[in-house]
């Protein structure tokens, strides 16, 4: 490790996995409502993805702790 340091790499050690750090869990969640909602098999992606705001993005981003 010192090796990259000298390299000038910047190691960043993240958090263990906790899924209320991680934004995209809310994303796939509200994907799942979305598709128990309208009770289709096939549905197309696009259809589902814009139902997220960016509204939806910033809160779970602030939710999760991050700074925009």
């Amino acid at each position: 490790m010192d090796y990259l340091v000298l390299l000038g790499v910047k190691i960043v050690f993240l958090v263990v996995y906790f899924s209320d750090f991680y934004p995209v869990v809310f994303v796939w969640s509200k994907i799942k409502v979305y598709l128990c909602k309208v009770e289709v098999r096939a549905v197309v992606v696009s259809e589902v993805l814009v139902t997220i705001t960016g509204a939806d993005v910033e809160g779970w981003v602030k939710h999760c702790g991050y700074r925009l």
